[in-house]
């Protein structure tokens, strides 16, 4: 969460599909700091045997100013509480100091599972990475059968009353293949300078890992995501770096571009591409200036 609260308002929502260890738990909802304008949330996280939990929180996830910040907690069943803190960023859209990220953390929130619209609210507070205070309010969440009803009847009623934009549908065969996941990229063959390759998407999320297998001779690579240039001049190393965004609905492009050539061209990098708990890898080798894209077609 952020210390700059120039974020927009979003109806809280909450998903609870099951408690079913070790599954996907998803909240949607909002912060509200005291004497501050209300910062959309969503949680995204696991939970194991033990009631332990780590995931992510995503602020003003479809906004100028997304956060995705690494989560850790527990979730009690038995007396249906849920306590979690905000630990670090994993990735920003802000152009804010990292010292101005405020951490949130909230404990004992009191879920009612057994209600699909009923509200869930509690307390939170936030400190600075150095532990000093930076900010306190409330946090609410609804249940999850409410938003999907009212996201069902707008997409109908869009549907009904709009013409379909034939740019917005998704490439058939007799235009672009779409490829099958986890049958879709061979990383015996690497990807280079101007392949394109399409994927089929179910996940909500894109994250992906970069490193250099081969040898670490110092090549960097731009990333860009729809357009916009997210890592710039990124080291490749041995070891593997994660990255995580929440693109929004929709076609996402990831695009790959040589900065350098290192000390032993081309441009070699390692990638994986995660699909929720789907992998697909790939190699990608290219001379500086060169690029490869994948386009996600999600639902």
């Amino acid at each position: 969460m952020k210390s700059l609260y120039n974020l927009t308002f979003l109806l809280c929502t909450l998903f609870f599909s099951s408690f079913i260890y070790g599954q996907k738990v998803e909240l949607i909802g909002t912060l509200i700091p005291d004497g501050m304008k209300p910062i959309a949330l969503k949680l995204s996280f696991q939970v194991q045997k033990d009631g332990s939990l780590e995931g992510v929180s995503i602020t003003d996830f479809y906004g100028a100013n997304q956060t995705v910040s690494e989560i850790k907690g527990r979730l009690n069943l038995k007396t249906k509480r849920l306590s979690f803190q905000e630990i670090n960023n994993l990735s920003t859209y802000s152009e804010a100091d990292s010292g101005d990220f405020c951490y949130i953390q909230v404990k004992d929130l009191e879920l009612d599972l057994d209600s699909d619209s009923a509200l869930v609210q509690g307390d939170f507070e936030g400190a600075y990475a150095d532990g000093s205070f930076c900010a306190k309010g409330q946090i609410h969440l609804l249940g999850a059968a409410y938003l999907e009803h009212l996201i069902a009847d707008a997409t109908r009623n869009t549907a009904n009353t709009s013409a379909k934009d034939p740019e917005q549908e998704p490439p058939t065969s007799n235009g672009v293949h779409l490829t099958h996941v986890l049958d879709a990229l061979d990383p015996k063959k690497p990807l280079v300078n101007g392949d394109e390759i399409n994927l089929k998407w179910s996940s909500d999320t894109l994250k992906f890992e970069l490193w250099d297998s081969f040898e670490e001779d110092g090549d960097r690579v731009d990333v860009y995501i729809n357009g916009r240039k997210e890592i710039s001049s990124f080291k490749v190393k041995e070891r593997k770096a994660s990255f995580l965004f929440i693109p929004g609905k929709g076609q996402v492009e990831l695009k790959i571009v040589a900065v350098n050539e290192g000390s032993n061209p081309p441009c070699t990098v390692h990638a994986h591409l995660w699909d929720g708990d789907k992998l697909q890898a790939t190699v990608v080798k290219l001379k500086k200036g060169e690029s490869v894209a994948l386009t996600l077609y999600r639902p």
